[in-house]
């Protein structure tokens, strides 16, 4: 399925250093900020796409640069993601669609056994049941969209990374999670035709769970301490 998308998925993931500068220029953003860019190495999609805004605040930039990064990033991401398997989908289609909407329709059935109940996840966090109460019976879209997914997405990894016991859960987890995630709160759910809907969170190594793996193991690099959540642990009991 992937090799007849490899344009797409090599587009998506081996981006050179002036595809990242062709990114920021067609969306308006200075010299400056490319210069910035260039020199803290960000010369990839794999590193643009694991930057946040406690990332961008550590080049330098004032609150609005940053907010518009973090918004033109994201926003990145969301159409990558959706392009690469709108192809995929497409293929899929073709090849048999009955057999891919019954994958869609049960995928959430197949989340028990992995024992994620994503609600239950979000009320022990501190910030989960406001979050919970703000999705449930509204109709949510846009910008505040966006803030809760990233609040969502941060609580469901750091249940992810305290149950593997590191920052590298297993790929059936992940999966799990994202397939979870959208079954729960089904605003979140990607619905590009040929989708199964939880790709945009996980899906063949990328996505927004694994998108926040990677900025939580290269804080743990930059902070010199342990990508082992159980040596984090212990560390903090000293």
């Amino acid at each position: 399925m992937r090799q007849a998308n490899d344009e797409t998925f090599s587009l998506f993931t081996t981006m050179a250093t002036n595809d990242v500068e062709t990114f920021l220029r067609e969306r308006g953003f200075s010299d400056k900020i490319m210069e910035i860019f260039a020199a803290n190495g960000v010369d990839t999609t794999e590193v643009l796409n694991s930057i946040d805004e406690s990332d961008l605040k550590e080049f330098g930039l004032n609150f609005g640069e940053r907010r518009k990064l973090a918004l033109a990033i994201d926003g990145r991401k969301v159409e990558a993601v959706s392009s690469t398997h709108a192809v995929d989908g497409s293929q899929e289609a073709s090849a048999g669609g009955t057999a891919l909407s019954q994958i869609s329709n049960t995928a959430g059935n197949n989340t028990a056994s992995q024992g994620f109940q994503v609600a239950e996840i979000m009320k022990g966090d501190p910030k989960g049941k406001d979050i919970i109460q703000q999705l449930e019976g509204r109709n949510v879209s846009g910008q505040e969209l966006v803030s809760l997914r990233k609040l969502v997405v941060k609580i469901l990894t750091k249940h992810l990374t305290e149950k593997a016991g590191d920052l590298y859960p297993r790929t059936q987890e992940k999966e799990a999670m994202a397939k979870a995630l959208v079954t729960e709160f089904p605003c979140f759910k990607d619905r590009t035709p040929g989708c199964k809907g939880y790709e945009l969170f996980f899906s063949e190594g990328e996505g927004f769970i694994e998108w926040r793996l990677k900025t939580m193991r290269q804080s743990a690099k930059r902070a010199g301490g342990p990508s082992n959540t159980s040596q984090l642990k212990k560390k903090n009991k000293k």
